[in-house]
């Protein structure tokens, strides 16, 4: 059972966006988001064989989710680094 590191990786990012998020903008939607978002990639990350598919489902919610802020807001940062990276997932984990 080895970890994937690119999982996370990413998990770890989420999770710093979201504390920043909370830091600089008093977000607890951002907190909670990105911190579950992280724990749920650094859990998929200590055996993706068996836990494929809640990265792949979260992976896919986080690039809709993402990609219609980004849309919504005009502002590439940081809906649209997050939904790119998500996508970047979403496409390593269905390979």
């Amino acid at each position: 059972m080895a970890t994937d590191p690119t999982l996370l990786g990413f998990g770890a990012l989420l999770a710093v966006g979201g504390s920043v998020g909370y830091a600089k903008k008093g977000s607890l939607p951002s907190l909670l988001a990105g911190c579950g978002s992280g724990l749920i990639y650094a859990w998929a990350s200590q055996d993706i064989v068996v836990r494929k598919a809640p990265a792949q489902a979260l992976s896919a919610l986080l690039v809709a989710v993402m990609f219609y802020r980004f849309k919504a807001s005009g502002k590439f940062m940081p809906a649209g680094m997050v939904g790119l990276l998500a996508a970047a997932m979403l496409a390593k984990l269905s390979l």
